[in-house]
C-alpha cells in the first residue's frame, strides 16, 4: 500500500485512497510501530495485505465520492465537546457528540452505497432536507455500527432505497460518537446523473430466452426479468433487443415496464401464428436491475438480449 508517514504517524488520506494499491500488492508485511509527539506507539499499516480499511467492494456502474474524516464539522449543537485531530487517532470529540459532512454530489445522482472506517461503534444518520417546504430534516439511516475489532474497522451500508439527490434538497451524513470513537473516512456510492450510453460488453448478452427457461409468456402475465448479472449496477435503464418466437392465435403484443403495475403500453406486436419478430427496446430499470415483461392476448416464447445501458 503506499502509505506515507507524518509526524511519527500513518497519514489517514493514505490510509483510504492506498486501498487500491494494497489490494494489488498482495503479501502480508509485518507491522510497526512508531511514537508520536507524546511519545505514545502508534501501530503503523503493514505495507500490503487484506486491511479493513478497504472500503467494500466496488460496484460496477457505480461513482465513488470520497470524503476525508477532517471534512467533517463538528454540529454546533455540540459546541460544548471539543474536537480532537491527529494523522494516527483520526476525528473524534473527545467528549463525544456529532459531525457532520454535507454530500456534495451533482443534482440526479442516486445514492446507494456507503463505505465508512472507523474506530468504536459510531451511530450514522442520514437526512435530506427539502427547501420547497422547509422543516426538520427527514431522515433516512439511522444504524450503529458493531464495534470496530480494534485500531479501526469497515463496514458498508447498502441503501434499500436509494436517495435521488434533487436540485431543491441537500443530503448530509451525520456520526454521533461516543468518547474515543472516530471517523477515518468515508466512501459514497452513486449513480452519476444521466450521461450517456454504455455498451454491453460482456460474452453472451442473453438475458431471457423462454424456450429454454420458464416457457411462454401467458396471456396478461407479468414476468420479471434480471439484468443484475449482466453488468446493470447503477443503470437506469437497458437497451435491448426484443424478440417473440413461436407466437400463437390471431395476435398479441410484449410491453416492458418498471414498476409494480402494468401502465398499458406495448413493445413489440405480431398478428399471426408461428411469428418470428423483433425491436429495439428502451425501458427503465428498478434499483435491482429488473424490468417486467407483460403479455398481451395470447402465449409467445420470448428472447431478450442486451444491447447496453443508459446512467
Amino acid at each position: 500500500m503506499d502509505q506515507s508517514i507524518d509526524d511519527g504517524a500513518v497519514s489517514r488520506r493514505r490510509l483510504i485512497t492506498g486501498a487500491a494499491a494494497a489490494a494489488a500488492l498482495g503479501g502480508v508485511a509485518a507491522a510497526a510501530t512508531t511514537s508520536g509527539a507524546a511519545g505514545a506507539s502508534f501501530p503503523i499499516l503493514p505495507v500490503a495485505g487484506p486491511h479493513p480499511e478497504v472500503l467494500g467492494n466496488a460496484v460496477a456502474g457505480l461513482t465513488y465520492l470520497t470524503i476525508d474524516g477532517f471534512d467533517f464539522q463538528l454540529d454546533t449543537n455540540y459546541g460544548a465537546n471539543t474536537r480532537y485531530a491527529t494523522d494516527a487517532d483520526g476525528v473524534f470529540l473527545a467528549n463525544g457528540g456529532e459531525l457532520a459532512a454535507n454530500l456534495p454530489l451533482p443534482t440526479g445522482s442516486v445514492i446507494r452505497q456507503i463505505n465508512i472506517v472507523y474506530r468504536g461503534s459510531p451511530i450514522i444518520n442520514l437526512f435530506r432536507r427539502t427547501f420547497a417546504a422547509p422543516r426538520t430534516p427527514g431522515q433516512y439511516i439511522s444504524k450503529s455500527l458493531d464495534a470496530a475489532p480494534g485500531l479501526f474497522g469497515s463496514t458498508t451500508v447498502n441503501l434499500d432505497t436509494p436517495i435521488t439527490v434533487d436540485p431543491a434538497s441537500t443530503v448530509t451524513l451525520r456520526f454521533y460518537l461516543s468518547p474515543g470513537s472516530s471517523i477515518f473516512g468515508v466512501t459514497i456510492g452513486y449513480s452519476a446523473p444521466l450521461q450517456g450510453f454504455v455498451p454491453f460488453t460482456g460474452a453472451d448478452p442473453r438475458v431471457l430466452d423462454t424456450r429454454l427457461v420458464g416457457g411462454k409468456l401467458g396471456a396478461g402475465e407479468d414476468r420479471a426479468v434480471s439484468f443484475a448479472s449482466f453488468g446493470s449496477a447503477g443503470a437506469r435503464a437497458a437497451l435491448f433487443n426484443l424478440a417473440v418466437v413461436e407466437t400463437e392465435g390471431a395476435g398479441g403484443f410484449v410491453g416492458c415496464f418498471s414498476g409494480a403495475t402494468w401502465p398499458g403500453n406495448s413493445n413489440l406486436n405480431w398478428f399471426g401464428v408461428n411469428q418470428i419478430l423483433s425491436n429495439s427496446v428502451t425501458c427503465a430499470l428498478d434499483s435491482t436491475g429488473q424490468l417486467k415483461l407483460h403479455g398481451g392476448a395470447n402465449k409467445t416464447h420470448v428472447v431478450v438480449d442486451v444491447v447496453g445501458y443508459l446512467y
